[in-house]
């Protein structure tokens, strides 16, 4: 059995040959060709589990020499790029500090009796498997994933620093009850794949290896996915196409340690041939000859309470109509589905966010001829996607609330400055939360207004702290006001965070409203921030609560903003809402996305945003690139467009073209170079 200092010389040694490596050896797959379905699956588990070499759990560190970037970090699916991460260790209540190896198929799941110990050297196949095996930050990875299944968060309760969530899903979309008041965690978007294909990986590899599994998991049966996973990690898988780091990774696992792949990332086909309708028309290496005639979606268009699908092709109604053939990221459900030829028409339970894109999942309409659709994700967007997610920008912390240091000892009126140092300083620093009959505020007493107990939960800071919160009491105090005061000079697209919780005969009800000048204010047009979640209960527990301003223009780049607070329906002489982490967001004004995504581009080299896209994308060359011209063509080589480039960041539309593969074409003609991509587009 090799020891670690084995694997560490072999990786170095062959590292420099790494390239000669690096693609799908000849015939590897030659076996399974033909087949679809369970025999494919069969079949590939055969492929993966002959010769495969069981490596030492004590060896797993070869996952960390897999996933380091240019600059030695941690390559962190639950915190990367946002952190540095280079020393490994456990002890640690912070983010951003050291990893540890997460197995993306819980121990808890292929281990639920603990038989083996997984800090020995016994060779426990699914333990040391490095295909599931990867460096993530500790404290995300037993802070918020722990056992909890994956899933689409609709009631975050902590958000890493990449944006990773871990909380509640919305409990409307399952029947079953006891899946829906448990917590879930969910990667972000550009590793949902990552996390996907390694799960189904273990799927096919493990399938008649899983005698010892759990089969009482709220995801998995033994190896195998519960029906509402397996469409969600299917969802995930075509949301998020297969990435270089996927691919480099894979030749790593296959030449230097295990010798064996990841089918689902050098054939990402092969998830709906085994588990989807494609099996119906084809067969891994063979296109069926009704596959061309199948129904794809053409458009996605989103209004506040509606996403319309508009197919290629007239449908089925029966299946159109069925809204189990549909499901949404960000945890929408879907609540009714009307048909009219080519179009759906999809009501979802509740709004929207505006600026924001959403992903479709369709799989199992049928067209009038009775062909499936193609299944895969389709993105559309409410209103301009401004929705951006980064470490810096635009979920930028301004001003935040966390009462650490809060007392109360009688002193009234009250005025609370924001939280010292977290945020931007001329924010912070000008910053307020009033209780002091000013600015259309109310006066409270010290048995209304005091300090309570605090919580992790919407903390900005990456060591979180529970210590104090803001606690407002007594029924005495229904109908009275608290108000946050901060400038928003230089910044736009606002959004407020806070954490909170209530007793059972707490205030029930909040009412926001907005000012510029802190004497005449506007009702904000938004849910209660304290309303129970069906059987998830405010009383219960503590939850991020939002309040989305993007669509408040007039709040942008102002000297002073105020939005006060109500409290309404207390029912005790006790009751109470107790708050915490107040967070002001906002974007910068000259703020521009960064479409390289979370790859650094080298001078000569491009990105294409999103990818796969709905025929809208955006084309980002690298800062010191010197592309003049671009061209596009289809998989025949026929070109089908072709513009100068003036800037690094290229919008593109193929509104006119249809679904399918296309080649992007990024010429230098000063240097005589060129550069060509692929892309998809699925309508």
């Amino acid at each position: 059995m090799m020891k670690k200092t084995t694997f560490l010389t072999l990786f170095l040694s062959f590292a420099t040959f790494q390239m000669l490596f690096a693609q799908i050896p000849d015939g590897y797959y030659t076996s399974a060709e033909g087949k679809k379905g369970y025999e494919l699956q069969k079949a590939l588990n055969a492929i993966i589990s002959n010769n495969a070499f069981v490596i030492d759990y004590g060896s797993t560190d070869a996952a960390r020499l897999m996933d380091l970037t240019d600059e030695g970090y941690i390559y962190d699916i639950y915190s990367y790029p946002c952190c540095n991460i280079t020393h490994f260790g456990t002890a640690t209540n912070e983010q951003c500090t050291k990893y540890s190896f997460e197995h993306i198929f819980c121990q808890n799941w292929f281990n639920p009796n603990g038989v083996y110990n997984v800090t020995d050297h016994n060779p426990f196949p699914v333990c040391s498997d490095l295909h599931h095996v990867f460096p993530t930050d500790h404290y995300v990875n037993s802070s918020y994933h722990n056992n909890s299944p994956y899933g689409e968060v609709a009631l975050p309760r902590k958000i890493s620093q990449n944006g990773t969530q871990w909380g509640y899903t919305n409990a409307n979309c399952f029947s079953d009850t006891n899946i829906a008041i448990k917590p879930f965690f969910e990667p972000v978007n550009e590793f949902k794949g990552d996390v996907a294909r390694a799960l189904l990986y273990i799927s096919i590899r493990y399938m008649f290896l899983d005698e010892t599994f759990a089969d009482t998991s709220d995801m998995t049966y033994r190896s195998q996915f519960k029906p509402w996973a397996l469409e969600m990690l299917k969802k995930w898988h075509s949301l998020d196409p297969v990435s270089e780091k996927e691919r480099t990774r894979n030749d790593k696992i296959y030449t230097f340690y295990q010798f064996n792949r990841n089918p689902l990332i050098d054939h990402p086909e092969l998830v709906e041939l085994i588990w989807g309708v494609d099996s119906l028309y084809d067969t891994f290496g063979n296109k069926g000859a009704q596959d061309a005639e199948r129904p794809t979606v053409t458009k996605v268009t989103c209004t506040e309470n509606q996403i319309v699908l508009t197919f290629s092709k007239s449908l089925d109604v029966a299946s159109a109509e069925d809204i189990n053939n549909y499901s949404v990221t960000k945890g929408i459900c879907i609540e009714s589905a009307a048909c009219s030829d080519n179009t759906v028409t999809l009501t979802i339970n509740g709004k929207l966010v505006r600026n924001t894109r959403y992903h479709v999942y369709c799989n199992g309409v049928k067209s009038t001829e009775g062909l499936f659709v193609k299944a895969g994700s389709f993105s559309g967007t409410y209103g301009d996607y401004n929705s951006w997610y980064s470490c810096k920008q635009p979920r930028e912390v301004l001003a935040a609330w966390t009462f650490d240091e809060f007392e109360v000892k009688g002193n009234w009126p009250l005025s609370v400055p924001a939280g010292a140092e977290i945020g931007i300083p001329e924010i912070f620093n000008h910053s307020y939360l009033y209780a002091d009959s000013t600015h259309g505020a109310s006066l409270f007493d010290s048995v209304e207004l005091n300090n309570g107990a605090g919580n992790l939960a919407g903390d900005p800071r990456a060591a979180a702290k529970a210590g104090k919160a803001l606690t407002l009491k007594k029924k005495s105090a229904n109908g009275k006001s608290i108000v946050l005061m901060f400038p928003t000079k230089g910044w736009k697209e606002i959004m407020v965070d806070f954490a909170a919780t209530r007793t059972s005969t707490g205030f029930a009800i909040h009412s926001w409203e907005w000012s510029l000048d802190g004497e005449n204010y506007t009702p904000l047009n938004i849910e209660n921030t304290i309303a129970d979640y069906g059987a998830l209960l405010a009383k219960d527990w503590w939850w991020i609560r939002q309040i989305d301003l993007r669509e408040l223009s007039a709040i942008n780049n102002q000297d002073s903003v105020f939005l006060r607070l109500t409290v309404d329906d207390a029912t005790g002489t006790s009751g109470s809402n107790t708050i915490d982490n107040i967070v002001i967001y906002g974007e910068n004004l000259n703020f521009v996305p960064d479409f390289t995504s979370i790859q650094k581009l080298p001078d000569n080299d491009f990105n294409v945003y999103p990818n796969p896209n709905n025929g809208q994308f955006e084309i980002a060359c690298a800062e010191n690139s010197a592309f003049t011209s671009l061209q596009i063509f289809d998989m025949s080589g026929r070109l089908v467009m072709k513009q100068e480039i003036n800037d690094k960041i290229i919008s593109v539309s193929m509104d006119n073209k249809p679904s399918g593969i296309y080649f992007v074409k990024m010429i230098d003609s000063k240097n005589g170079k060129a550069i060509t991509k692929k892309i998809v587009l699925t309508k």
